[in-house]
């Protein structure tokens, strides 16, 4: 009688807990529901307000203007220093949209704000910005260290870096050569530095020249005047160079050298002669800054090779370095050596590590990673870095689908090359399979959040029972016994 009492008091919570077990089988069986919501969120716009304009100078206005959906309209609204309004359409470059304001001819105040709306017509539009719009009395400011060197046959360079607060309109370069005869050339520009060379003089003396500018609103400076000391250049190049001692046959090998002069490198050759006896006179090549390089051509076989630096300058001064003497030994026959434990599997869209370790009897040149999607026609290299020993590189996570990967290593010295696997490693490379990664099962994910909701309520109800007490007992009256007549 007591659990069946029991049993009446709380089926009321019971009936819930099944009520909602229910409910989430059936959203799971039923699916998720797809709610379309209507979009009702205005386009952003990331403006930096423009405060400070020229008479005489356009003024642009720009501004990044974004949406969730799509933006639909930008538009420019201003009042000129005449307080004419405007309103005009700001021409986008992507999520960047521009407009400029045409050049306002007098002093005065420009008033603007940016308006835009989306395709469901939300709206947006910043603050109005007050843009002061002055007089330009600012002269360009020039940045030139003085040449006070030159040498007969030479040209000289000068250069300057020049600027202004708005626009430099023209920069020119006044000199006059050691004969006294007057220039005024137009210098040539790229970004804020502006060149000119003045031609060699044929004679020792001195050239004066000062530099020249003014910007847009005809605001000029100038620098002093510099005097350059013409005279005949009898110093020679200086070579530094670190000699070759050691070379192998049947491999091509780069020659070296630093070259500088206090005026100017004319030219710089290698000249040798080869394991077999043949003399060689080549120009050297000026790669970067003052280093000149030469590449051997591989040597035939095995013997010495002899060869010298010679350089010279602008004024004919000539410089030489002694000669040296390179063996040439026996070619490397030796491939190198690929140590690698090939990847056998991976997970879908992630990237996989290529590990090997590759050595060589003389030393490894590069090591390369060549990995396609399985089915490609094509393979795509990637360099593999090295520390110590051991080289690796990665196949991006792009390239890890399903369809599985294959790949292989390739390694040279700068002659042999080596392959893993090696032997047609193009058409029978290594092959990764590549799986899904397991997804959990939302049915179960369902379930167990059920079960959990289920027993918090079940814990709650008997605690519940406990703190109330046992619920009283029905009075119970006794019966007389029946009277035996």
């Amino acid at each position: 009688m007591k659990s069946m009492e029991l049993f009446r008091k709380h089926s009321g919570p019971f009936a819930c807990v099944f009520v909602l077990f229910a409910a989430l089988l059936c959203t799971v069986m039923l699916g998720t529901t797809i709610v379309i919501a209507q979009d009702t969120e205005a386009p952003e716009i990331d403006h930096t307000p423009v405060s400070e304009g020229w008479v005489d100078v356009k003024i642009l206005i720009s501004a990044t203007v974004t949406d969730n959906v799509e933006v639909d309209e930008v538009w420019l609204n201003y009042t000129d220093v005449a307080s004419v309004g405007f309103n005009e359409t700001m021409t986008p470059d992507g999520d960047i949209y521009n407009y400029t304001i045409p050049a306002q001819p007098s002093a005065g105040t420009v008033d603007y704000f940016i308006w835009v709306n989306d395709t469901e017509d939300n709206q947006n539009m910043t603050a109005t910005n007050a843009i002061t719009i002055s007089v330009d009395d600012v002269p360009p400011e020039i940045d030139h260290t003085p040449v006070t060197e030159g040498w007969v046959g030479v040209e000289i360079l000068i250069s300057a870096t020049v600027t202004d607060n708005v626009e430099v309109d023209e920069v020119w370069l006044n000199y006059t050569n050691v004969t006294g005869a007057g220039f005024n050339v137009s210098m040539t520009e790229d970004g804020d530095a502006y060149t000119y060379s003045i031609p060699a003089q044929t004679s020792t003396g001195t050239a004066d020249y000062f530099i020249w500018v003014n910007d847009t609103e005809d605001n000029q400076n100038m620098t002093a005047t510099n005097a350059i000391t013409v005279s005949v250049d009898d110093e020679p190049p200086e070579i530094d160079h670190t000699p070759v001692t050691t070379a192998n046959a049947g491999v091509t090998f780069n020659i070296s050298a630093i070259v500088t002069d206090n005026a100017a490198v004319d030219e710089v050759h290698f000249d040798y002669t080869d394991v077999g006896g043949a003399h060689h006179n080549e120009t050297m090549i000026l790669v970067t800054g003052d280093t000149y390089n030469y590449t051997i051509p591989a040597q035939a076989y095995a013997g010495t090779l002899e060869y010298f630096i010679w350089a010279n300058d602008t004024s004919d001064n000539q410089n030489m370095t002694g000669s040296y003497t390179i063996d040439i030994q026996a070619a490397d026959t030796t491939d190198p050596t690929i140590t690698h434990t090939p990847v056998e599997s991976a997970t879908a869209d992630k990237e996989i590590t290529i590990e090997a370790t590759i050595t060589d009897n003389v030393g490894v040149q590069s090591a390369t990673l060549y990995y396609r999607k399985q089915g490609d026609a094509t393979y795509t290299s990637a360099a593999m870095s090295a520390s110590g020993d051991t080289y690796t590189a990665t196949v991006p996570a792009s390239a890890v689908t399903t369809d599985g990967v294959e790949y292989y290593i390739s390694a040279t010295d700068g002659v042999n090359v080596a392959t893993s696997p090696a032997a047609n490693p193009e058409t029978s490379p290594h092959e990764i399979e590549v799986t899904e990664e397991a997804p959990l099962d939302m049915m179960w994910i369902y379930l167990a959040l059920a079960v959990i909701i289920i027993v918090v309520i079940i814990i709650a109800v008997v605690a519940a029972s406990r703190r109330r007490g046992a619920p009283p007992e029905e009075p119970y009256e006794e019966e007389e016994p029946p009277t035996i007549e």
